[in-house]
C-alpha cells in the first residue's frame, strides 16, 4: 500500500458520494498495529469507490 509503517491499521477519510457523517468501521488492537474488528484492505475501498 505504499506505507511503512502501520500497514494493516490505519484511518481513512472519506468525504461526498452520500458517505454517512461519523460512521466508525472497525477496531484495531489496543496499539492500533492491526484490525481486530471487521478488517478491510486498501483494494476494498478502491473498488468501493471506483
Amino acid at each position: 500500500t505504499g506505507r511503512d509503517h502501520h500497514p494493516h491499521g490505519f484511518t481513512v477519510w472519506l468525504a461526498g458520494a452520500g458517505v454517512k457523517r461519523g460512521t466508525i468501521h472497525g477496531r484495531t488492537d489496543e496499539l492500533g498495529f492491526h484490525a481486530v474488528e471487521n478488517p478491510h484492505y486498501v483494494t476494498d475501498l478502491h473498488a468501493t469507490v471506483l
